[in-house]
């Protein structure tokens, strides 16, 4: 007679009949659902990335018949329909600015006054 086997069956059936052990049984608070997606994302990185997104033109300022104002106005269709605040506009627009414009952009920003109110 094997009684390896009975010793361990019975040892077996005493750890199933113990059950299992009891823990804190204070209530669990819910937590809110955190989407993995925008659990990193900021603000600025989620309306950069929204505007990015309705493909809005972008200033060179070196093409020839490139018309400054025709990109003026379609960014501004684009942005005054995300309800952003004016800092937000001017942000989203200068990183719209490429090559020579992008010099021009900074070079302005550099020389401004400081307490100067916003551009509308």
């Amino acid at each position: 007679m094997n009684t390896r086997r009975a010793n361990a069956k019975k040892v077996e059936e005493e750890n199933v009949n113990q059950g299992v052990p009891q823990g804190n049984q204070a209530p669990q608070v819910k937590q809110a659902p955190v989407d993995p997606v925008m659990e990193n994302v900021t603000h600025a990185e989620f309306r950069l990335r929204d505007f990015a997104r309705m493909n809005p033109p972008m200033f060179l300022c070196s093409k020839m018949g490139e018309d400054p104002q025709v990109f003026v106005e379609e960014v501004y269709k684009i942005i005054d329909s995300m309800k952003v605040t004016l800092v937000e506009k001017a942000e989203l627009v200068a990183y719209q600015l490429k090559s020579v414009a992008q010099v021009w952009y900074t070079q302005w920003k550099r020389n401004r006054t400081v307490g100067t109110g916003t551009i509308d």
